[in-house]
């Protein structure tokens, strides 16, 4: 029996150099391919993890959503037990209702792509952080006062205020807020503006808000480093679902054991709703806002006739190229008569529109 199982041993490769230098491209491939799957699994339990404390830190009995909401976790019909649902490896959402001056709320856990090995090999050059956005979603009656107010980290204020894709068809956050200094004696422990940039509409606003309630000031000024930016607005881009004015929060998500300083953030987002839907803004301050969207109407409107007029310049220059082109491969002759009756042409609209001047 030994000698018959002889040949069968012998006949089995053996990995030596010479056939390890042969397959290395095969090896390496496999390799790859199997690191690739582990991180892959990996990658997303971890970022599975992280969105389940979260949630879970977050939705406890005494913290931030329990104590501010009636109800709160996931939409899913088929999830009733879970806190969230989850729209793919690197986004997990928890909804929350049930609360004056809004029609509800969301928090959007927006984590790092773990599974995926090159984005993990790049952010190892360029860091990324994983961030918690808190969209407010005001109700009819949730924002008096038509307003813009944005406050967060300098450089990423400066970008949202010139972004046209929040608002959409041309217009920006900054055609409403302007930068503003904030006055430390008029804000209750002061305010630090090269650490929290402010944009306002009307500056009156914030500081009648930052007044009537200094824990939202304090609040925000001792959880800046994770703050990177915020807006109260009344304008949304058009189509927006829910519709209607919100307020959205972007922080950076620390280790959930700092827990603690997000949910501190998150109840002075909820304050300033609060202070939102109960201001009492004056007629002056009505007016102001009313003629700014006029004018900037009026502004979008003679902007959108002149990129007509242009569209139309350009499809007549179009036209005017490609019967050039024909009567130029028509030759020599066909040419010139086009020139010809081309240079008459204009001669003719210059005369209506002298005629029509001096009329």
């Amino acid at each position: 029996m030994a000698a018959m199982l002889q040949p069968a041993a012998a006949g089995l490769p053996m990995l030596t150099p010479e056939l390890a230098a042969k397959y290395a491209p095969e090896l390496v491939g496999v390799a790859l391919i199997l690191i690739y799957l582990l991180n892959a699994y990996f990658g997303a339990q971890k970022n599975k993890e992280i969105a389940t404390n979260w949630i879970r830190v977050l939705g406890e009995p005494d913290n931030v959503l329990a104590r501010n909401f009636a109800v709160h976790g996931s939409m899913s019909s088929d999830s009733d037990k879970e806190l969230w649902w989850k729209e793919s490896n690197t986004s997990y959402k928890c909804y929350a209702s049930g609360r004056r001056y809004c029609t509800g709320a969301m928090i959007t856990l927006n984590l790092k792509p773990r599974q995926d090995m090159l984005f993990e090999l790049w952010h190892m050059l360029v860091p990324q952080q994983d961030t918690l956005t808190f969209d407010v979603f005001l109700g009819e009656g949730g924002m008096p006062l038509q307003s813009v107010l944005a406050l967060g980290q300098p450089k990423a204020l400066r970008a949202l205020l010139r972004d046209e894709g929040v608002l959409g068809q041309g217009r920006r956050l900054g055609d409403f807020a302007k930068p503003m200094q904030v006055a430390r004696e008029r804000v209750p422990g002061g305010w630090p503006n090269d650490k929290l940039a402010v944009a306002a509409e009307a500056p009156s606003l914030l500081y009648d808000i930052l007044n009537a309630e200094p824990a939202i000031a304090k609040g925000f000024v001792q959880g800046c480093r994770w703050l990177r930016s915020g807006v109260a607005s009344s304008e949304v881009a058009q189509g927006s679902n829910p519709a209607g004015p919100r307020v959205t929060f972007e922080l950076a998500l620390p280790p959930v054991e700092k827990a603690d300083e997000i949910s501190m953030l998150l109840s002075c987002v909820l304050l300033l709703v609060d202070l939102l839907g109960s201001y009492k803004p004056s007629a002056e301050m009505k007016k102001r806002a009313a003629d700014l969207r006029a004018s900037l109407q009026q502004e979008a409107a003679k902007k959108g006739s002149q990129d007509r007029q242009e569209q139309l310049a350009q499809k007549r220059m179009e036209k005017l190229e490609a019967e050039r082109a024909k009567a130029r491969a028509a030759g020599p002759l066909a040419l010139a008569k086009f020139e010809e009756k081309h240079q008459a042409k204009m001669r003719n609209r210059e005369m209506r529109k002298r005629t029509m001047r001096v009329g």
